[in-house]
């Protein structure tokens, strides 16, 4: 974090979210450019964006005199030793007509500076968002062998969100100096976990846990008694996985549980079997014409049935529910799996007059054998000269 290059590519790599965020915030009271004095007891604080990131914080101890370059909706940017950021404008900063103190590079009389004293506060609850400083001491050791208290120094933290031992650095003209922090968990004392969007899947559907929510109630109360939502490396998900499209019909009780310390939560998800959800005609002639009294040919059709787990598949069980027990044009439908879908038909009047046999080659056998009739066909004759 004493890193100068490290540093400064952090900031810029914070340049675009800070222009976006900026211009995004409620517009607030306006302040002139300039130059203004910390007067908090605490310093005031410089955020990579107005409130809008943790990657780190800046803190400009009370009596600093910041060079506020410009103001967007209540918020001034300012840079302040080795640190830069937005400042919010308002009661904890006074306009002055004092120069700030800014040394952009290291001071050549200062061979180090060291911490004489740590902050009063060294652990954090995961998650806070307000640095403290108060009771940090900062002493600079000259080349010439003195060395002194000093205040023109800025505190850059780490991100207090996420447990583990941290590193803060303090800056001074240039010069780094760094001491440890803890970032503590707080413990949970319950979880509520609200189930998916969707509980119910047909077989061959993709499992979408899209919705699930797992809120966190803190014993510190820092919830306000509406919990918190965890991010989703906070807890587990078992009995089912997020995608999967290889579950067979039935129920499936799934665990949430939170890692610190293991609480858990559960709800269940239905898989059922698919179920049609649409029919289509895929082909069929362009005229489907039937005498009068027989049954229309389901040879006729090719049909598509459309499931709800996304499947489609040709199928050949289908029903046709039709009249032609009278001539005329008219609409049928094909029926299956509780779907149906209409065609149009035209059933001509034609009598049947008598039966005609086709023995195509001639019906023949060997001496003794019995007589094959492979290949005869009996045609219905009707009045129309047509032979079916």
């Amino acid at each position: 974090m004493c890193d100068r290059k490290v540093f400064r590519a952090a900031a810029a790599i914070t340049a675009a979210i800070i222009l976006a965020a900026v211009f995004a915030l409620a517009a607030g009271a306006e302040y002139p450019a300039g130059v203004y004095k910390a007067v908090h007891e605490s310093g005031v604080t410089l955020y990579p964006a107005p409130r809008e990131s943790r990657d780190f914080v800046t803190i400009a101890p009370r009596g600093t005199l910041l060079n506020v370059s410009r103001v967007n909706n209540g918020w001034g940017f300012t840079k302040y030793d080795s640190a830069e950021g937005w400042v919010l404008m308002g009661k904890d900063l006074e306009k002055t007509d004092s120069l700030p103190r800014f040394a952009g590079e290291p001071d050549a009389g200062i061979r180090n500076i060291e911490i004489a004293r740590l902050p009063d506060k060294l652990v954090y609850s995961d998650g806070e968002e307000a640095a403290d400083t108060s009771g940090l001491i900062v002493k600079a050791n000259f080349t010439d062998g003195t060395s002194s208290e000093v205040t023109g120094y800025s505190v850059v933290f780490p991100p207090l969100g996420g447990v583990g031992e941290k590193t803060a650095a303090v800056w001074y003209k240039g010069i780094c100096a760094k001491f440890g922090i803890n970032v503590a968990r707080v413990p949970v004392d319950r979880i509520e976990v609200t189930p998916p969007d969707n509980l119910t899947f047909p077989e061959g559907a993709a499992v979408d846990l899209k919705g699930l929510t797992v809120r966190a109630f803190y014993t510190d109360g820092r919830d306000g008694g509406e919990g918190i939502i965890l991010p989703e490396r906070e807890y587990t998900v078992t009995g089912v996985k997020n995608g999967d499209s290889t579950l067979r019909a039935g129920e499936y009780p799934v665990t949430v549980t939170y890692k610190y310390p293991e609480i858990s939560g559960t709800f269940r998800v239905t898989v059922t079997t698919p179920s049609v959800s649409s029919l289509k005609i895929t082909d069929m002639p362009s005229r489907i014409v039937v005498y009068k009294g027989h049954d229309i040919d389901p040879l006729n059709f090719t049909v598509e049935a459309a499931y709800d787990n996304g499947s489609v598949m040709r199928v050949n069980g289908f029903t046709i529910d039709s009249d032609t027990s009278r001539a005329g044009s008219f609409y049928g439908s094909l029926i299956y799996g509780g779907k149906s879908v209409s065609f149009p038909y035209t059933v001509i009047n034609a009598e049947q007059t008598g039966i005609e046999a086709d023995v195509g080659l001639g019906v023949a056998s060997y001496i003794g054998d019995d007589i094959s009739f492979d290949g005869l066909k009996i045609l219905a004759v009707y009045n129309s000269g047509d032979k079916l």
